[in-house]
């Protein structure tokens, strides 16, 4: 069997590089990589750390920034922050004369690139890796762990509909079946774990453009493989 890693970094490399480079390293293309959730970060992301620094400079330009959900600001904001922050990567990539733009995600960072692509379209090609962050499986989940996150879902929606949505509150959250404490806002958490929401992949994967190339890379050992 072959790592979840390994899998996704030689697999991303191999069938999305490779066949664009050729065509394209003329008009320039630009790799904005989405890393993962707390403790993920530009710093922490070992994986896609190395493979943005295999990607050529002269033909391809690879840039990871720092996300709301990182180790140092997680959670920042609410997941429409998170996308303006994509898009200004985007955006700079644009700048500096990509004109062939590539959103790749890993785990949460995946989610975000999935929305991003549904909400905005202003992308050339979608890299979905070892997919994560399911609002929809822990709200519904009858395991005690997820529980935690539905009775945090729950009183968040409360606390907005009485207009209380600005209130800070500790709230529940889960990584690779562990429980995680996060501080932020009430109406900001909702963002990120209504199961009826954009963080949620099911809900706004159908609405990716047509025309937007997908590579979706799932690990033989991830829990999305089954």
């Amino acid at each position: 069997m072959i790592g979840r890693r390994r899998f996704a970094k030689s697999l991303v490399a191999g069938a999305l590089v490779a066949p664009m480079l050729p065509a394209l390293a003329a008009n320039g293309i630009g790799v904005v990589l989405l890393h993962g959730k707390n403790p993920g970060s530009p710093t922490t992301s070992r994986q896609l750390e190395e493979l943005r620094q295999a990607f050529p400079g002269a033909a391809c330009a690879a840039e990871m920034p720092n996300m709301p959900w990182s180790l140092r600001r997680y959670i920042d904001g609410g997941w429409t922050k998170a996308m303006e922050e994509i898009g200004a990567a985007l955006a700079a990539q644009r700048a500096g004369g990509a004109r062939f733009l590539v959103l790749a995600g890993q785990s949460l960072g995946t989610a975000a690139a999935i929305s991003y692509a549904a909400l905005r379209g202003d992308i050339d090609a979608l890299v979905a890796t070892a997919p994560g962050h399911v609002p929809r499986q822990y709200y519904d989940s009858p395991k005690p762990f997820a529980m935690l996150v539905r009775q945090s879902v729950d009183e968040a929606r409360s606390l907005v509909a009485q207009g209380f949505g600005q209130n800070m509150g500790r709230w529940s959250d889960i990584n690779q079946g562990n429980t995680l404490s996060v501080s932020m806002r009430a109406a900001d958490y909702l963002t990120y774990f209504d199961p009826n929401g954009d963080a949620e992949m099911t809900n706004v994967a159908p609405r990716v453009p047509g025309r937007i190339p997908v590579l979706m890379v799932v690990g033989n050992r991830d829990d999305a493989a089954h």
